[in-house]
């Protein structure tokens, strides 16, 4: 595995047939004529939104597959709290599920960097949890 810091995918390479995506175009940011070829035998998208699988598949021949969604009504707020040395050196990862039938909310709390604790409440089916402290 390797990994390219200040680096952009701008296309797909394929086999000559189209039959296999055979890795990747990059440039570095700013270095519009220097385009590099990364070969691999998975390539992953995992840009989200702003993925342009949508542009390269139909380049390379590729016909796009049928379009789904999926409503997950998932909800989540996010706090950060300092905690004592001792806290963070004994502490591991907690998560807690939602009881939804009882309408609370799930809890994630991790242990992160400079004794900081990550507090995430989650909820589903559309009853978000609260993003003000007291709630």
């Amino acid at each position: 595995m390797r990994f390219l810091s200040n680096h952009e995918v701008i296309g797909l390479r394929a086999t000559p047939d189209g039959e296999r995506i055979t890795g990747v175009s990059v440039r570095a940011r700013g270095r519009m004529d220097e385009i590099s070829a990364l070969e691999a035998d998975l390539v992953l998208d995992a840009s989200g939104r702003s993925s342009k699988l949508t542009q390269w598949l139909p380049d390379l021949g590729y016909t796009l597959p049928a379009e789904a969604m999926v409503k997950a009504d998932i909800g989540y707020s996010t706090r950060y709290y300092r905690a004592p040395a001792h806290v963070m050196d004994t502490f591991g990862a907690l998560v807690v599920d939602e009881l939804p039938d009882e309408g609370k909310s799930g809890v994630g709390i991790l242990p992160i960097e400079n004794d900081t604790l990550w507090v995430t409440l989650f909820s589903t089916g559309g009853k978000y949890p609260s993003i003000d402290v007291d709630g």
